[in-house]
This record gives C-alpha cells, sequence and structure tokens, in this order.
C-alpha cells in the first residue's frame, strides 16, 4: 500500500511498508512502551462491563446525550495508537490500551505481555502489570523506517485473553516546520484609543511551529529592539509532553500617542533584573505587592480583596471582609467566606503577573449553597490595579427560583467623595452617610452590603446616578467607571460592556464599592408593547428587567410566539417554555485602580484604556505556516487582498444586527441570529440565534488568527465569551439532573431563548442540547485559551470531553459523528489525553464505514465539520480517508456545496494542481453576495458568506494557501452569472420587472442617455428569512465599468439609479446581475431590449440550503 503524503509544495509516493531486518532496535536497556500510566473507565464503560445484559443499548435510541445507559462496545480488549502513519521526524507515539472482559467482579487486568513485530518478527518484547485501562507512550524516533505491528495478551481469572492488535508504520518523510527567523517573530498590537504615554497589559499565545522549541524558557520578547521584561508560559504541545506548539505570552506593551512600541519575541534565553512582583503564601492568605500596591487575598475563610495598601502607607484604602455575595428572592444573603470548602491558589505566577484564582460556593448561614464562583485576581509588575474576571454559575433550577442581588464587593475605607462618567462626560458629588443604626438592634453577622449612591443601567438606552438623598442624574449609558476617594486616596473600579449587559450596577457608600452581576435597584424598564411587539420579542426583555434574576418563560411572551410566529414546526415555542436556564454563566470583567489621587481626566483615560480590552497576535502569514490550526493563508499585503477586503466587508454586515436590531442585553449580546430581514427587523423562526450551529465561535477565533484585524478581536473575545456564558453548559446537578444539561454541552437554539430546550420525559423530535451533535463547537472554548489565555475556556473543553464519557458516541454516520470527530481531534492534539484515541477510532471507523455519497444530505453532511477530513489526516495519516474524499471530488464544481478545502487537501496528496483548478471558477471573492453601500449599517448583509451556513473563513484559506504553495493564483473578478436564455423587453420604470442572476446585452433603440433604476425586490422565501440582495453592473464595449448599483430590501438603498451616457461609455453595454432585482428604464430610448449575450461566463450560484 502506498500513501500519497506531499509537504511543503512538493510531492513523494512514499512506501507506508518498508520491511527491514531489525532485532533488539531499542538496546538491551530499553523498553518501547515508556511512560505506562493507569487511565480511568469512564462512566459508561463502568456500566458495560458490570451489565451482563449483553445488549448495547436500549431501543429505541434518544438522540445521543440521553443515551446514558450503555457504553457503544461493552466489553473491550485492544490496542489502539494515535497514528497510523508515524513521520522520521515524530518522537513519540501514544497507544491506548484495553483489557476490560465479562468475567464475575470484573477483575483487573494484571500481567499484560506485549510484543512488538516487523515483517512477522518480533523486535521487542515487554510485560507490564496493569489495570483494565492504561495508556503509554511508544519511542518512534528510535524505530527505524518500517511496519509495524504490536500484539499483546494478559491473563487474569485463570485465562489468558488475546488483545487484537494494532498496526502502524513510521516512514521516512519529515514533517513541515518552520524555523523561527533570526529576527524574530513579529506581533501585531492593537492602537490604543488615549494619546500621551500609555501602558497596557497584553495576554496573547504564539504558535510556534514544529521541532522549533522544548520549552517556554527558550524565550525573550523585544521591546524596539532590547530585551524587556515578559512571561511565557506553555499552553500546548505538538507531542505528548514534548515540544511547544502554543507559547504563552504576558507583557506590558508601551504606547505614545496611541501607538505601540515595535515587539518581537526571539527564541534566545536573556536574563532581565529581579521583577517588582513579590508574591507570599501562607495556608491562610495570598500577599501581592506589585511595587505600587501590595494586597492580600484570604484562603480561609475566602471573602475577597480584604486588604489593600499603596506602596509607602501604613493604612489601607481597602479592609474587611467583601467578595461574591447574592441574595435570592427569600432575602437570604449567601456568601463566599461561608463555604468551608473554597479553594484559593496561585493559578500563574512569573516577573510579569500573578493570576489568583477563588473556586466554591456562595453559602448562607444554615448551610444552603447557591451558585458557584469562579473569581481571578490578576495583578501586573509595577503596575496600581487589579483586574477581576468574576464568573457566577446558576446552579439552580430557573423555573423554581430567582435571584434579587448578584455581586462583588470592594470594602473601601473613609470614602467621601465620588466621580462617574455618563455619556462621556463626567458626573461628582458627595457620598452620602450611612444611615444610622438602632444601637439597640445588633446587625445580623452575615448582612448584604448597605450603599448609598449607584449608576443603574436598566436598558441599554437609559442609565442613572441615584442615591438614598438628591436628585436622580439621567443620561444614556453609563461610561463604566467610578471614582470613590477619601483622605487615604482614591479607588477606580472600570467594568467593561457594561451597557451591552445590562441590567448592570455599580453602587457605593462610604464603606463599599459594590460591582452587581444582577442589580440591586433593578426594575420593570420596558412596557408590555416594547416587549411583545414583533420586533423586540426576541430580545427576551422580560429576562433583563424587573427586581429579581428570573428566567422562567413566561406565559405572556410563549401566547405572543404563536401570534408573531406562525407556525412553529420544531417545538420551539414548547422549548423556549421548558428551557432550564441552569448551568449558564455571568461573567463580569473589571479593574480595580488605586492612587492617591486619580484627577477625572486620567480616570476616564484609563477606563477607555481597559474598556478597549488592547490585544496582540503574531504576524498573520507566521500564524497560517505555523501550521498549528492546519496550513492556511494569512492575512498578506498583496497576495490575499481582495479577499480580505471582501470577509472585512461581509462580516460588517454579519454581525450588523445587533447594533440594527438593538440586540443588547446579558443574555443575547452579541450573538447574530441564523436568519433574519431587515424588512421585517425580525429573525426567522427556526433557530433564532446562531449560538455554534456552524462552529462559528471557533470561526470567530480563527477570523482573528488569520487576519490581525482587531474589529474581528474585538467580536471574538465578546462573543466567544457569551458562548462560553450561554451556550455552553457550564454545571449539572448530579442530584437533579436536566435532560441533556452535560457540563460542556451546547445549545442547539431550537428554542427561542439560546437555552431553550426540553424538559425531562417530553417527546423530543430534535436534539436541543448535546455533548455530541453537528452544533456543537466546544473546540472554540479551547482555541479561546490558546489565543487569550482564558484558563475558563480549557476548562470549559475538559469538561465536554468528560462529559463524552456519560454518553454513546454519535451512531449517525453523517454530521453528528464527523462534527463531534472534528472536535475531539483537535482537543486531542492540544491536550493529549489519551481516552480521545478511543472516541477518535470509533467516530472515524463510523465516518469511512461507507461512501460518504451514501450519508444523507450529501455533500454537504459528510463534511458538516469543514475541517475534520483535515484534523484527521494530518493527525492519524489514514490512507483510507483519500479514496472517499478523492470520489467526491470527481463530481467537481457541479456540487452545490464546495468544499476548498478538500481540493487543497487532494492537491497536497496527489500533486495533481487540477484540483486546484477545478475550484477556481468559484475561487473568486463573491462581492455579488452582500449588499455594498459603504456608511450604511447594512453595508456588508449577505447570505452565504458567514451564514447561515458554514462560514466561508473556515474553508478558503487552506485553499489559497494551496494555491500559493503550488504557484497558482485566483481569480480577482467574480464570472459572471450565466446568459439570459432568450431575448426580452426590458419595460420602462411603470412596469419594472424582476431578474436574478444573469448576463445579457442591453440593445437600445433609439439614441441618448439611459437610467437604469434598480430596486430591491423579495420572494416568498427570503422575505420571512432575510432581507434580499441585489447587485447590478453594466459593462460597456470596452469592457469597462460604466455604472453599478447595489440594493437591500429594507436597507438604506432600497433603489438606485444607473446613469448612462454613451458619449462617456460607448454601446454596446452588457447587464450583470447578481442577486434578484427590480429594474426598468428611463429616457429617449424607442425600447430597450435584453438579449443573450454570447461567450459569457457560466459561473454556478451555489444553494447549499441542505447544510442548514
Amino acid at each position: 500500500m502506498n500513501a500519497i503524503i506531499k509537504q511543503a509544495g512538493t510531492m513523494r509516493r512514499i512506501p507506508l511498508v518498508v520491511i527491514g531486518a531489525l532485532a533488539g532496535v531499542l538496546g538491551a536497556q530499553a523498553e518501547f512502551l515508556q511512560q505506562v500510566r493507569p487511565a480511568p473507565l469512564t462512566p459508561t464503560e463502568e456500566a458495560s462491563v458490570s451489565d451482563r445484559s449483553g445488549k448495547l443499548s436500549q431501543l429505541p435510541l434518544k438522540f445521543t446525550p440521553y443515551d446514558t445507559q450503555r457504553a457503544q462496545i461493552p466489553f473491550r480488549r485492544e490496542i489502539l495508537t494515535d497514528r497510523q502513519v508515524y513521520f522520521a521526524d515524530d518522537p513519540v507515539g501514544q497507544v491506548l490500551i484495553y483489557c476490560l472482559t465479562p468475567l464475575s467482579g470484573n477483575p483487573a487486568a494484571g500481567k499484560v505481555r506485549f510484543e512488538l513485530k516487523t515483517d512477522g518478527k518480533t523486535v521487542e518484547r515487554q510485560e507490564v502489570t496493569v489495570d483494565h485501562k492504561f495508556s503509554a507512550l511508544l519511542p518512534i524516533e528510535k524505530l527505524p523506517v518500517g511496519a509495524y505491528e504490536m500484539t499483546g495478551e494478559f491473563e487474569v481469572g485463570g485465562n489468558v485473553w488475546t488483545l487484537r492488535p494494532a498496526q502502524f508504520s513510521k516512514i521516512a518523510e519529515r514533517r513541515n516546520t518552520r524555523p523561527i527567523p533570526e529576527g524574530g517573530i513579529p506581533l501585531v498590537l492593537q492602537a490604543a484609543p488615549e494619546k500621551g504615554r500609555q501602558i497596557s497589559p497584553i495576554i496573547t499565545g504564539i504558535p510556534i511551529p514544529r521541532h522549533q522549541a522544548q520549552s517556554p524558557e527558550e524565550f525573550t520578547l523585544l521591546e524596539n529592539g532590547k530585551p524587556v521584561d515578559a512571561q511565557f508560559t506553555q499552553r500546548a504541545t505538538w507531542y505528548p509532553g514534548q515540544q511547544v506548539k502554543w507559547l504563552g505570552l504576558s507583557f506590558l506593551a508601551r504606547y505614545q500617542d496611541g501607538r505601540p512600541a515595535e515587539y518581537r519575541v526571539i527564541r534566545k534565553n536573556t536574563p532581565l533584573p529581579p521583577s517588582t512582583l513579590k508574591i507570599a503564601e501562607t495556608d491562610k492568605e495570598i500577599v501581592v505587592s506589585t511595587g505600587e500596591i501590595t494586597f492580600e487575598i484570604g484562603k480561609a475563610p475566602f471573602t475577597g480583596i480584604r486588604s489593600v495598601k499603596l506602596a509607602g502607607q501604613d493604612k489601607p484604602l481597602v479592609q474587611g471582609e467583601g467578595g461574591p455575595f447574592l441574595i435570592d428572592e427569600r432575602e437570604m444573603v449567601f456568601q463566599s467566606a461561608l463555604d468551608e470548602a473554597a479553594e484559593v491558589r496561585i493559578e500563574e505566577q512569573g516577573s510579569v503577573r500573578v493570576t489568583v484564582l477563588a473556586t466554591g460556593w456562595l453559602t448562607n448561614p444554615r448551610n444552603e449553597r447557591l451558585c458557584r464562583y469562579e473569581i481571578r485576581f490578576t495583578a501586573w509588575a509595577g503596575q496600581p490595579w487589579i483586574d477581576v474576571h468574576q464568573r457566577t454559575v446558576l446552579t439552580f433550577n430557573t423555573d423554581e427560583k430567582k435571584l434579587a442581588r448578584l455581586g462583588f464587593l470592594v470594602p473601601v475605607v473613609d470614602a467621601q467623595k465620588w466621580a462617574a462618567g455618563l455619556d462621556a462626560s463626567t458626573k461628582s458629588g458627595e457620598i452620602p452617610a450611612l444611615p444610622s443604626l438602632d444601637p439597640k438592634k445588633k446587625p445580623p453577622a452575615n448582612s448584604a452590603p448597605v450603599t448609598t449612591k449607584w449608576i443603574i443601567q436598566p436598558r441599554p438606552d437609559q442609565v442613572a446616578v441615584e442615591g438614598i438623598s438628591g436628585p436622580a442624574i439621567p443620561a444614556n449609558r453609563a461610561d463604566g467607571w467610578v471614582t470613590v476617594s477619601g483622605s487615604l486616596g482614591t479607588t477606580q473600579v472600570s467594568v467593561r460592556n457594561l451597557w451591552q449587559l445590562f441590567p448592570k450596577e455599580i453602587a457605593w457608600s462610604p464603606n463599599a464599592l459594590v460591582i452587581y452581576q444582577w442589580p440591586e435597584h433593578g426594575r420593570v424598564s420596558f412596557t408590555e408593547e416594547e416587549e411583545l411587539s414583533a420586533d423586540h420579542l426576541h430580545q427576551i426583555r422580560y429576562a433583563h428587567q424587573g427586581k429579581y434574576l428570573d428566567l422562567k418563560f413566561p406565559q405572556k411572551y410563549f401566547d405572543a410566539m404563536r401570534k408573531v410566529y406562525p407556525p412553529i414546526i420544531e417545538n420551539q415555542d414548547i422549548n423556549a417554555l421548558s428551557g432550564n436556564g441552569m448551568g449558564m454563566a455571568i461573567t463580569t470583567d473589571f479593574r480595580l485602580q488605586f492612587a492617591q489621587t486619580i484627577p477625572e481626566v486620567d480616570a476616564a483615560a484609563a477606563n477607555q484604556m481597559f474598556a478597549a480590552n488592547l490585544h496582540g497576535i503574531s504576524d498573520p502569514v507566521w500564524n497560517g505556516l505555523s501550521e498549528v490550526e492546519g496550513r492556511f493563508a494569512g492575512k498578506q499585503k498583496g497576495v490575499t487582498d481582495s479577499w480580505d477586503d471582501f470577509w472585512a466587508q461581509a462580516f460588517h454586515g454579519f454581525t450588523s444586527s445587533v447594533d440594527y436590531l438593538g440586540d443588547y442585553g446579558m443574555w443575547i449580546w452579541p450573538d447574530v441570529h441564523n436568519n433574519w430581514s431587515p424588512t421585517t427587523l425580525r429573525p426567522q423562526a427556526h433557530r433564532w440565534w446562531l449560538n455554534s450551529h456552524y462552529q462559528n465561535p471557533w470561526d470567530y477565533n480563527f477570523m482573528y488568527f488569520r487576519s490581525g484585524d482587531f474589529r474581528n478581536k474585538d467580536w471574538a473575545n465578546n462573543a466567544s465569551q457569551h458562548f462560553m456564558d450561554v451556550g455552553t453548559v457550564n454545571y449539572s446537578d448530579e442530584s437533579r439532573t436536566l435532560l441533556g444539561k452535560l457540563p460542556g454541552a451546547n445549545y442547539h437554539v431550537k428554542g427561542f431563548t439560546p437555552w431553550g430546550s426540553a424538559r425531562e420525559g417530553e417527546v423530543v423530535g430534535d436534539d436541543y442540547v448535546e455533548v455530541a451533535a453537528h452544533f456543537i463547537n466546544p473546540d472554540a472554548n479551547l482555541f479561546r485559551y490558546l489565543l487569550f489565555g482564558d484558563r475558563s475556556g480549557l476548562n470549559l473543553a475538559r469538561n465536554w470531553f468528560k462529559s463524552l464519557g456519560l454518553v454513546t458516541l454519535p451512531t449517525e454516520r453523517s454530521r453528528e459523528a464527523c462534527t463531534t470527530l472534528g472536535e475531539v481531534l483537535s482537543f486531542y492534539e492540544n491536550t493529549w489525553e489519551p481516552q480521545a484515541i478511543a472516541y477518535i477510532h470509533e467516530l472515524a471507523d463510523a465516518m469511512l464505514s461507507r461512501p460518504f455519497s451514501e450519508v444523507p444530505a450529501f455533500p454537504a453532511h459528510p463534511f458538516f465539520h469543514d475541517r475534520w477530513v483535515m484534523r484527521y489526516w494530518n493527525l492519524t495519516g489514514d490512507v483510507r480517508i483519500q479514496q472517499p474524499v478523492l470520489d467526491v471530488l470527481k463530481v467537481g464544481n457541479t456540487l452545490n456545496y464546495t468544499h476548498f478545502e478538500l481540493a487543497a487537501l487532494a492537491w497536497r496528496w496527489t500533486g495533481d494542481a487540477e484540483y486546484l483548478k477545478m475550484f477556481l471558477p468559484k475561487a473568486a471573492p463573491t462581492f455579488g453576495k452582500i449588499y455594498r453601500n459603504p456608511g450604511d449599517p447594512l453595508d456588508g448583509f449577505g447570505e452565504r458568506v458567514f451564514k447561515p451556513t458554514h462560514s466561508q473563513t473556515q474553508i478558503v484559506p487552506y485553499y489559497l494557501q494551496a494555491l500559493i504553495d503550488a504557484g497558482l493564483k485566483y481569480p480577482e473578478t467574480e464570472l459572471k452569472p450565466p446568459s439570459i436564455a432568450k431575448a426580452t423587453v426590458l419595460p420602462k420604470l411603470d412596469k419594472m420587472t424582476n431578474l436574478g442572476p444573469s448576463t445579457s446585452l442591453l440593445k437600445v433603440d433609439g439614441s441618448g442617455p439611459l437610467s437604469l433604476k434598480v430596486e430591491a425586490t423579495y420572494d416568498a422565501r427570503t422575505w420571512e428569512k432575510r432581507g434580499t440582495v441585489g447587485n447590478v453592473e453594466v459593462f460597456d464595449a470596452r469592457n469597462q465599468l460604466a455604472g453599478s448599483a447595489s440594493v437591500l430590501a429594507g436597507a438604506r438603498s432600497n433603489s438606485a439609479v444607473i446613469d448612462l451616457d454613451p458619449a462617456r461609455f460607448p454601446a454596446p453595454w452588457t447587464l450583470v446581475v447578481r442577486g434578484a432585482v427590480r429594474i426598468g428604464w428611463n429616457g429617449g430610448a424607442q425600447t430597450v431590449t435584453l438579449e443573450p449575450a454570447a461567450g459569457g461566463d457560466t459561473e454556478q450560484e451555489a444553494d447549499d440550503a441542505a447544510s442548514d
């Protein structure tokens, strides 16, 4: 058998089976299985070996997460390798070995004897003593090139059981790599919003190609060519425990008038002066000194930040018990201080920053627990601030319980004055004194903080400063900052995305500063008409207002849905009523800054810097060629310009619904809709929201990673956080599980609310919340960790993977299986969790068990996860995948759903450039699909670019890089649509006609100028779903553009006029229509006729609705 393997633009056929005589190839003392470690059984495996029924699962099968009773394979005796083909420079491979057998009492395997064979001859032997399941590493680098078989047997209960063997090969080919340039890896930093000298923390991830580094200690950061202090960590490796793949980088970036200094990462260890950052830890507390401030965080009990002192001062600005707390509907107070099992530890520590992680339960005096918290406190060397990342996970049944308040208390000392930003201006005043206490009454041991002044943002367009005395100060939007000051100094808080994530509140008094995730002074802020109107109903305003955080779906919303969105055919209304918010999270990012004084102008500037959430990444071309996410074309001036321009404009249109519809609020911002129409200002009644249906949260991170466009960064950061909080299940009550709600599962958004899903016991006709399905995207959470350093993303990805052990893997050999496989592959290659090897084998065997053409909804569903084939090949080298893919491509460009990435793979396998060329007619940026009107809020709106299907940016960059490697260029200009079939008279303005995608000649009977009027149109299908885009171009006899128009139903440009002057643009004219328009003419002509355009292009319009 031959594998078709090609690297770095060259192609060779490498024999997979190269037989050589071997004897003791690893040496007398070496063991061919190293680092042997027990692997725990998954819950389904535990159940399978203890059940003697012999059944695989009960029928009829429920959707995958609900079938938690049996494992797919009840008894398992086999050896599984992580790759079928190892390259010459692969240092190790990993194996997973099962010794599960149906014996009474489920005894452990005991002794297991292995043999490594080649050409039928045993070259190595080893015996190990293990349990039921274990993993080990294979030292591939020490094996000669050849084909191998690993066999084994184990003895237990007086019986000897044979393991199913594993076959693998080592080939002479080496993997792609890219040396780190001597001048280093350049970083691209976001510009600062403020002038003057500024400093901003940067936490990012740098991809490192294979074979370039073994440790993060090998690197240095250069600032304007000189070494500066930076903190490097290892986030992922290329092999288990070996070779840096993702390098974590933290540093303080310096700006002058908005422009960053020049930064590069070089491969050189450079000693630097000692850091000003000092950390002291005991069993009771953690004390951090940055050089500007010193603060304490207690461990037992955990009460938040219990002390802050300015450098050189003895008296604290902050002192006392604070931290996270909540009040439920019974007015019961829950605090972190009462949780005896709280954990406070240093999560990351270095010369530049330290992060302290606190996790636990909010608990009341009756030892009732309600909501988990996960809070990270990050301090930076030489800086006077603490960045706080607070996540609160809802652990209660939201049909049965409510919250009255949810916040974080900072116990400030003797604050006397306040200042705050509203609508980019500053308001200030005296802090009202606390109400007098009755000396005869003893205050309760645990009580909520008392505040006397507050900023409340009850809706996105209304904010006010209120208090126990004095008039309210109204405005539209809070800037997000407040300062409180006294004789000991000033404390500033800045809250990111405060008004977008309404309702929010910041409250204060002489001894308290409170950042609320759910406000104390909440109120009903929308009228019933504003709630239930057709264009606002989807914004679920009931969940964003009132005194209580109450997520139970109101009956009036259910009734209104049925009036606004008839008919509802997929249970979305029932799922909205049944949906439960247990497991969702609320995240708040805020910064606490301390100084003797903070002038108002400095406070506003500091808030702007924090709100910008500045970031930086390595050069996008470097990112693509590092191959950490496969080999793709990063943004490169002069090479990918037209595609980059197109994606930037189309992405604006894709995300325009948020601002255009006013889709703000803590439970919906900034998600978009699977489909929506500017004409009706409402989403389609199918999937109201998008969540992760097309793995788009991963794509948001990827778009930024390949482009370096910081507009993409802002969206990726905010949207992926929303996906983690609302689109992902963060918690499951093991004593009272809800249907499908396993940690790490994702919602299908078929429930009107983003978390809509069925109740236990309801008859379901689809899958609504899953850990293994076509709409999952845990890889997005993992990517967020790799790129932005958010460890919550890594934890959620691990929770998802753990939950896979509670379910049967998808039995449908289609998009359910391939999407799960694609996500598992990425998880394995970035964590090297051995259990993933079993899942990869099972899912790949299922997907390769029949031709892709036999899969339902071919060709869309076998490749619903755009990267599964590429990831599977890159990891395993399994040649079984090649021929099925090549068979698909024989259909060529007649496929309705075009997968560019498959063409790139086919070329890399075969070296045949025809696979690339056959896709060239579709390889030009499809500007004709989008509405083009810069300055219009809907500029870039279109379909089939980012929605309602897989994004072009998930697949086209891999094809573009293959073109570059093959020395080919993509067409810069779209092909013209097919010619009209027969001549037709074009009517005047009073009788306009509809035209679809077409090319025709304009034949004018008469002379003088001609005006074409173009109007947006729609059909019955698109009117309800989305606005219809129409683009018209007219070319003269020289093939020069004589005029153009872009229109969209519901946008500013519903119509446009193209004036044609034959003196400037000689006839005959060619009319090109993309999309759909109504068109008519005016002028001195007698008649205007559309005639077939001879010799025109034959562009095919793609319709990939089957992928929805």
